[in-house]
């Protein structure tokens, strides 16, 4: 969604550098995906149908996606929406890119997030930390969880990382109040 930090501030600044630079006038159309309302694998069929009719007679000049999910969903659609026009994926991560197919007028600004200095700092901190706890959007906590265990992965069986997405709010509150202590909840 657009109204997420630090999303909206990576499109906020973009277009006011774009709009800066541009020598021409610069409209701009934005579509959310509400991903983190929403799992990937639900139906994405009406909002390509309703993204196709919008674009019918009005081609874009240029596509720009912020974050992950929004680059996934273009990539999957663009021979349908986007076929002809060029192609920019901003604040995604570098492995998205890796795993693209490579087509031309495509460009990429990636980010990293070192997960590893993360868990390091984590445990340079708090030594003791026998479990970390993700709390995340459902669209994006299979992904994070995979990444965070992969991470602390060689420290073996001294932390346990897991999640609480399939939880309601009011059983999440719960859980983190009774959680043990030495436990790291990320947010």
């Amino acid at each position: 969604g657009r109204d997420f930090s630090p999303f909206e501030e990576l499109a906020a600044e973009f277009q006011r550098e774009l709009t800066r630079r541009a020598p021409f006038r610069v409209e701009y159309f934005e579509a959310s995906l509400e991903s983190a309302r929403f799992r990937e694998s639900e139906s994405e069929g009406p909002f390509v149908d309703y993204l196709s009719a919008l674009f019918q007679d009005h081609p874009l000049d240029l596509v720009v996606c912020i974050r992950d999910a929004a680059a996934r969903f273009s990539l999957r659609h663009r021979a349908d929406l986007f076929s002809s026009t060029p192609f920019l994926a901003t604040g995604t991560g570098r492995r998205l890119e890796a795993g693209a197919p490579e087509e031309s007028r495509t460009s990429w600004a990636t980010v990293s997030i070192d997960l590893s200095d993360q868990a390091e700092n984590i445990l340079r901190l708090l030594p003791n930390t026998s479990d970390v706890v993700l709390i995340t959007s459902a669209a994006l906590e299979k992904f994070w969880l995979e990444e965070f265990r992969r991470e602390f992965q060689p420290y073996g069986d001294k932390v346990a990382v897991q999640s609480l997405y399939e939880l309601s709010l009011d059983e999440m509150k719960l859980r983190v109040a009774a959680l043990p202590a030495n436990t790291v909840i990320v947010y």
